[in-house]
């Protein structure tokens, strides 16, 4: 447990708690390592995955709006925040742009991520983005859509473009709990309006939907899989993904949201154990992920985004190409000519080794978890400050300490359920296309 009254960030004792970086690690222990060797493996599906950002309006004002704190306005309110819309008549530059990064990244698949704001304040947008994407491939590539959204839309939506909405492959959904700490998270927003309308995408979808948190200091993790779990009881969503907010001050009482946090994890594994024990395995899809990671001890060899990697792309409508829309536009690795092409900087590369150099400073290379974990989020660390993601370093390992302490039990309930990796995987692929770690 940790000491109360940490208050002061530079205390003695979270000194000497940042260097103890191997107080939790990824190994397994021999019998266990045994078992899971036994299982059967799996196969990882692979595709390029581009972020197309539809718009950067949005009418909500939610709290620590992730576009005002990219924009350098800090912790200020969204309703102080007026993006400048991008010119709308780029839309043919960048789908040539996409085309062209789809081709070149070598993949036969590809999906595609509409962004925002709130991207369905655009569905003329999106539908012509689509119907033009499809045209450049005539069927060569497979190219599956994805949307951010949150949920106020969907009903208009359907109304509107049908076959754009039903044939959405992941609608990911932003719940921050129940009705009372939802709506003050996400305010302007009702929880009661988006059940409505992701009830009626359910009469329509032929994809699936992912309840999409995010946690806040103060807030209850425990409040926001409990009204995941209502949507997944209705049969309205399957998958449950949270985070932790970015944000540019360091948490003024770790100890308690730490407390607070772990007491809440430690209780949904209990809840995710017992599911499993009736054959029922919940869709939490990083921790099937970090799951996958203990049993098969792969090693991500990246962050979690693998933004250095330049394998995936964000196109925001400024005519140049960044490796994340949520980094400073300043951080960008390319540009696009009027005619679409793609012109890669030739220091892109280092640009991104560059953007993840602040792992020396967290100590990545001693951390016993950084085979999962594999860096703390680069728009934590360049938009929020290196000193809130120390502590978010710290609330990792608490994290994967929580799970490994259910993974016996887990492993041996995949056995008796004739259930293993493959069965893990199909939940844990889509943290790739979430901010995959918390």
């Amino acid at each position: 447990m940790i000491p109360k009254g940490i208050g002061e960030a530079k205390s003695a004792f979270m000194d000497r708690a940042f260097l103890r970086h191997r107080d939790v690690d990824m190994a397994l222990e021999p019998a266990l390592s045994r078992k899971a060797a036994r299982m059967p493996g799996y196969v990882q599906n692979e595709e390029v995955m581009i972020h197309y950002t539809v718009t950067e309006a949005c009418p909500f004002n939610c709290r620590g709006c992730i576009n005002a704190l990219t924009a350098g306005m800090g912790r200020v309110d969204r309703s102080k925040y007026v993006p400048n819309e991008r010119e709308e008549g780029c839309s043919d530059r960048d789908i040539k742009g996409i085309a062209q990064l789809i081709k070149q990244s070598g993949k036969d698949r590809a999906v595609i991520v509409y962004y925002g704001g709130e991207p369905m304040l655009r569905l003329d947008k999106m539908n012509r983005f689509k119907e033009s994407l499809g045209n450049a491939f005539d069927g060569s590539s497979s190219i599956r859509y994805m949307v951010i959204t949150s949920g106020h839309y969907l009903e208009r939506a359907i109304r509107s473009y049908p076959e754009l909405i039903s044939d959405m492959w992941l609608t990911a959904v932003s719940v921050d709990g129940t009705k009372k700490q939802h709506e003050a998270m996400r305010r302007g927003t009702s929880l009661e309006t988006i059940r409505r309308q992701v009830a009626a995408l359910n009469r329509i979808r032929k994809g699936e939907v992912l309840i999409w948190s995010t946690l806040r200091p103060g807030m209850s993790l425990s409040d926001c899989f409990t009204s995941y779990m209502v949507f997944r009881e209705r049969g309205h969503a399957q998958h449950f993904f949270w985070h932790w907010d970015e944000a540019d001050a360091e948490i003024p009482d770790l100890a308690g949201h730490l407390e607070s946090y772990t007491r809440d994890l430690d209780a949904i594994m209990g809840v995710y154990v017992d599911h499993l024990a009736k054959g029922d395995l919940l869709s939490m899809v990083h921790i099937n992920e970090l799951l996958l990671y203990f049993l098969t001890q792969k090693r991500r060899g990246s962050t979690a985004c693998a933004v250095e990697k330049m394998a995936n792309f964000d196109i925001i409508g400024d005519g140049r190409v960044h490796a994340c829309a949520d980094l400073p536009e300043t951080m960008d690795i390319g540009d696009m000519t009027e005619s679409g092409e793609v012109r890669i900087r030739g220091d892109a590369e280092e640009r991104l080794a560059n953007i993840v150099a602040y792992k020396g400073d967290l100590g990545c290379d001693e951390c016993g978890v950084e085979p999962y974990c594999g860096g703390r989020c680069p728009v934590q660390v360049h938009i929020g400050g290196i000193e809130r993601a120390r502590q978010y370093c710290f609330m990792m390992r608490e994290h994967v300490r929580t799970v490994k302490h259910y993974l016996a039990d887990i492993t041996e309930l995949l056995v008796k359920q004739d259930m293993g990796l493959e069965d893990l995987y199909r939940s844990a692929r889509y943290a790739r296309f979430t901010d995959v770690t918390p």
